[in-house]
């Protein structure tokens, strides 16, 4: 029999309390059944899924047409010290306000910082920085950092439509092993082909970085099983088949 006397309890549609915080904040279950799917960073897929987003955040602040969207990795802090880093003049000074009654000021301001945990409807780990077309191409190059660099991270999805560079990592949560093979110089080869032929066979693959021949790069990390790379093998004769190329390969 329940307690007449026990208090109401709130809760989520996804059974947890209701987070009356400024971020994180409660996710829908529509938002937490979009999370279970893994997407590589260069799937096409994934960069069609980014590039909408990109070029959608801009008009929640009525701002596509003088404004783009930089994402960065961490939160809205890491968003704001990117900017800082690029658009403050390096002997020039930085107004914090710290009253909130700033908004006529807004119109004076370079770029905005946001996260998506806070200010849309999503969970932490990415920071977004909505800049004016000119002050961002006028910071190029003026990031001392890597990865807060809104210029080039940017650049780098237009471009390709990669991010620059996966967030870091504690050493603890390092993935401990990629592999990196030899694209082979047979006839009839060719990386895209050969890519989406595993990718046809639930294998996603990457280009290789480190090298300065054709290459490319296989993962034994995440949630796989032996069985799961033991089945690889098969995949690529099958593609190397398809593509009318012999195995075993000559060295």
């Amino acid at each position: 029999m329940s307690n007449p006397t026990a208090p109401a309890h709130a809760i989520a549609a996804t059974g947890d309390p209701l987070l009356l915080t400024p971020g994180p904040l409660t996710n829908s279950r529509t938002v937490k059944e979009a999370m279970l799917h893994d997407w590589g960073s260069r799937d096409g897929a994934f960069v069609a899924i980014n590039r909408e987003v990109l070029a959608w955040l801009p008009g929640v602040v009525h701002a596509a047409a003088s404004h783009v969207a930089v994402p960065m990795q961490g939160s809205g802090r890491c968003a704001v010290e990117a900017m800082l880093t690029d658009f403050a003049p390096t002997c020039g000074e930085v107004l914090l306000l710290i009253d909130r009654a700033c908004g006529h000021r807004a119109r004076k301001i370079p770029a905005i910082a946001a996260s998506s945990n806070t200010c849309i409807e999503r969970v932490p780990g990415r920071g977004f920085a909505l800049c004016r077309h000119e002050a961002l191409a006028a910071a190029r190059g003026n990031a001392t950092t890597l990865v807060p660099d809104p210029h080039d991270q940017w650049a780098g999805p237009q471009q390709t439509g990669h991010y620059r560079c996966a967030p870091l990592r504690a050493a603890a949560l390092q993935a401990p092993i990629i592999v990196t093979f030899r694209l082979p110089r047979a006839p009839g080869i060719a990386f895209h082909r050969f890519r989406d032929g595993l990718g046809d066979r639930g294998f996603v693959i990457y280009p290789g970085k480190l090298t300065v021949g054709g290459s490319f790069r296989i993962g034994c990390i995440g949630h796989l099983f032996p069985s799961d790379l033991q089945a690889a093998p098969g995949a690529v004769r099958e593609v190397l088949a398809a593509m009318n190329v012999a195995t075993p390969l000559a060295a």
